[in-house]
C-alpha cells in the first residue's frame, strides 16, 4: 500500500501467502500429541437417507439460496454504505473503516464471545487470527486479481496502527498466553481512540 495501491501482481503475492500459510497450519496440525487428538474425537453423525431422501437436494437448495442471499445482502451493504457516506460528507474510508468494518466483524465477535463463555479460548482467538489472516491474503488477494485496488484515503497511520496491534497482541499474550479482562480493555480503549482519529480527520 506504500504507493497507494494493490496491483494483480500484489494479489498474487497475497494469494500466494495464503496458501503458504494454508500448507503449514496442515503440516504442524499434523504434529498435535496423540493425546489431543483422542480428547477432540466426536462420534461421526450418522444420517439416515431413508426417512428423507429429498435431504440432499433440500440442503443443496438451501446452500445455494445462503449464497444468493448472502451475495445480495453484500451488495446492498455496500451501496448502503456508499450512499451514507456521501449524505454524511465522509469519504467512503471512514465508513469503510468504521460502519463496514464493525458490520462484517460482528460474526466473529458472536463467534468469540461465545467459545469464551463455553471455555473454548483456542477458538476465540484462533477465529480473530484466522479470520485476519484470511481477509488481507484470500479477499484482497483474490479482489486484485479482478481489479486493481486504488485507496487513497487510507494512509500510512491506518496501516500503521493495523500492524502496530497485531503485533501488540503477541506480548500480551505472552503471559502463560492468556488475554486478562483488564488487557482486553486496553485494547478496546485503544480502537475507541482510533475510531475517534478516523472520524476527527475526516
Amino acid at each position: 500500500m506504500v504507493d497507494g495501491s494493490i496491483g494483480r501482481l500484489d494479489g498474487l503475492l497475497l494469494c500466494a501467502g495464503l496458501l503458504v500459510y494454508l500448507l503449514y497450519s496442515y503440516r504442524h496440525a499434523g504434529t498435535e500429541p496423540a493425546e489431543l487428538d483422542l480428547e477432540l474425537e466426536l462420534p461421526t453423525p450418522t444420517i439416515n437417507a431413508s426417512r428423507n431422501p429429498n435431504a440432499t437436494l433440500l440442503n443443496t437448495a438451501f446452500v445455494a439460496i445462503g449464497l444468493v442471499l448472502l451475495v445480495a445482502g453484500s451488495h446492498l451493504f455496500v451501496e448502503n454504505a456508499i450512499s451514507l457516506a456521501r449524505l454524511l460528507g465522509v469519504s467512503e474510508a471512514v465508513v469503510g473503516l468504521t460502519l463496514v468494518a464493525i458490520g462484517t466483524s460482528i460474526p466473529e465477535l458472536a463467534t468469540s464471545v461465545v467459545a469464551a463463555v463455553r471455555r473454548q479460548p483456542d477458538i476465540a482467538v484462533g477465529n480473530v487470527i484466522g479470520s485476519n489472516l484470511f481477509n488481507i491474503f484470500a479477499i484482497l488477494g483474490v479482489t486484485n486479481l479482478i481489479s486493481v485496488i486504488s485507496a487513497d484515503d487510507i494512509d500510512v497511520v491506518d496501516l500503521a496502527v493495523m500492524s502496530l496491534f497485531a503485533c501488540v497482541l503477541l506480548p500480551l499474550s505472552w503471559s502463560k498466553l492468556t488475554l486478562s479482562r483488564l488487557e482486553g480493555l486496553f485494547l478496546l480503549a485503544c480502537y475507541a481512540s482510533y475510531m475517534a482519529y478516523v472520524v476527527i480527520r475526516h
